[in-house]
């Protein structure tokens, strides 16, 4: 039974596919009963049939030669529809297989019966590094891997995470996947143009995207893939790519399910990717109009997840380039930045409005919040009239330079904030319920948790994060003109009494009544009002 088809999509590169398969076939010589190759060339004109030629008398081999060009995507659906292996692996024809890379994936196929996915890990070569190489090149001159090393992932979509992947599973080569669950999925729109949507852009991340989110997968620790950096025809369009169609991943994978932690470990990452591309954009591009609709709309969102990684990675891009950029260039994105992120009221203002009506939050529009708040809604946030914020350093003389961020985090959660509330810098988590009552005052750096976010249980709460079960939650009620002092922390299961005031830095851990002072850790009554 063929375990593993390895698929090489190919157009109109043979020198470097001739390099990809002295790479592949040393080291597939005893494995012809478990391994099959499947290579599609896409109409090449140039020398693809000789390269392939001294290959084709191999029982495991299947070469089809286009009779017209199916474009990019279409190729690699046709290379998949045709392996017959339970696992796929595709490479593309300027990718290389290290020593040892289809040994260590069969092992592991073999040992891991019960998984869908494998990420073999990628590493990159520059192209003006691989041609200083003897041709046809091979992957032993690089690196001689020895052992194997891999750990089991629970859930699929932890692979997201730049622990990982370099960028988000987005890295075709790297992916060795059940070829039943990607045939179960049914790609749309493949006649638009070659990288001008996300479904031919990034063809088997919206599919596994589809398919994988919570299944178990690997991570193949031992270098398995080298990628060559800068030999793609579309590289020239990285930019643009990234700014758009990966952005427009992410939000695919948020769609899907994919967990608030992740999804913002992801969001971190892509700012750290995407900044200098925007900056770029910002000064050098001639489509300004265009530009700015695209580069607004970018830093509106990426602002409203992590302003300060935002603006420290534009500015550090600004320094770097700061010696090759002409003047006029680099005082406009100063100023660009600046008047996005820092002087603008109005800019926050905006941002705030956008992030409301996106999230479906319920809020009058007479509220007056200073700063950017960041709202995460997996289930309903309402919030009265007359709301007053604070968010962020600037905003709250008593000091703290956090973010107000209110987040309902699970499906079926419910904040629910009255008429007249006032806060500063706080974060409210929701995965039950939190009610706040009219007129109740929240003081800087304030924490309202309703969960205890793990399980008590030593051993659950170490295992995989999304293996924490058996986490205890508890509503928490507020009533109307209570007064929260600054720094305090308010755990689940709490109802704090009308007119009660909490003083600076306790813990409230059980019932406060109603018209009394109380303070400390744990929080107890100290007087009657």
């Amino acid at each position: 039974m063929v375990k593993l088809s390895i698929c090489i999509p190919t157009y109109n590169r043979s020198a470097f596919l001739r390099s990809n398969l002295l790479s592949l076939f040393d080291q597939i010589n005893d494995q012809e009963n478990e391994v099959e190759v499947i290579i599609s060339n896409n109409a090449s004109t140039d020398d693809t049939d000789s390269v392939v030629a001294p290959y084709l008398h191999r029982a495991n081999v299947t070469y089809q030669s286009q009779p017209v060009n199916l474009g990019a995507i279409k190729n690699i659906l046709n290379v998949v529809e045709r392996a017959k292996g339970e696992f796929c692996w595709i490479i593309g024809d300027d990718d290389f297989l290290m020593p040892g890379a289809v040994k260590n994936v069969l092992e592991v196929i073999n040992k891991n019966s019960s998984i869908d996915f494998i990420y073999a890990k990628v590493t990159e070569i520059e192209i003006d590094e691989y041609l200083k190489y003897p041709q046809p090149f091979h992957t032993e001159m690089v690196t001689n891997n020895t052992g194997l090393q891999y750990k089991i992932i629970e859930r699929w979509e932890k692979l997201l995470t730049p622990q990982y992947s370099i960028i988000f599973l987005g890295e075709l080569m790297g992916s060795v996947f059940r070829r039943a669950l990607w045939v179960s999925y049914k790609l749309e729109d493949l006649d638009e143009p070659y990288l001008s949507t996300l479904n031919t852009s990034y063809p088997h991340s919206v599919i596994f995207a589809n398919t994988m989110i919570g299944r178990k997968a690997i991570y193949l620790e031992t270098p398995s893939v080298l990628a060559m950096a800068g030999s793609r025809d579309w590289w020239h369009k990285l930019g643009y790519i990234t700014l758009v169609h990966v952005k427009s991943l992410l939000a695919l994978y948020k769609s899907r399910g994919v967990s608030l932690d992740i999804m913002m470990q992801c969001y971190d990452h892509f700012i750290k990717l995407s900044a200098p591309f925007a900056l770029k954009f910002l000064f050098n591009s001639p489509k300004q109009d265009d530009n700015n609709v695209l580069l607004g709309k970018y830093y509106r969102e990426m602002f409203s997840l992590n302003r300060r990684l935002l603006i420290n990675e534009s500015y550090k891009e600004v320094k770097k380039n700061a010696k090759h950029m002409q003047w006029h260039y680099k005082t406009r994105a100063v100023d660009y930045i600046r008047r996005l992120f820092i002087k603008s009221k109005k800019t926050d203002a905006v941002l705030n409005a956008e992030h409301i009506k996106a999230l479906h939050i319920d809020i009058p529009n007479n509220y007056n919040i200073n700063g950017v708040i960041t709202f995460v809604n997996e289930g309903s946030i309402k919030i009265g009239n007359q709301f007053k914020a604070n968010s962020g350093a600037d905003h709250n003389m008593i000091g703290g330079d956090s973010v107000l961020r209110i987040i309902a985090a699970k499906r079926g959660a419910i904040i629910n904030i009255g008429d007249n509330v006032g806060m500063s810098n706080c974060t409210i988590v929701a995965w039950k319920k939190v009610t706040i009552e009219d007129n109740v005052l929240i003081g800087g750096g304030v924490k309202i948790w309703d969960t205890n976010f793990h399980s008590l249980n030593p051993q659950v709460r170490t295992a995989d994060y999304h293996l924490d079960h058996d986490i205890k939650t508890a509503p928490i009620h507020i009533k109307q003109y209570a007064f929260i002092g600054a720094g305090s922390i308010i755990l689940k299961g709490v109802t704090i009494g009308e007119n009660s005031v909490i003083g600076a830095g306790s813990v409230v851990v059980g019932d406060i009544p109603d018209n009394v002072i109380a303070g400390g850790n744990p929080c107890r009554v100290i007087k009657p009002l």
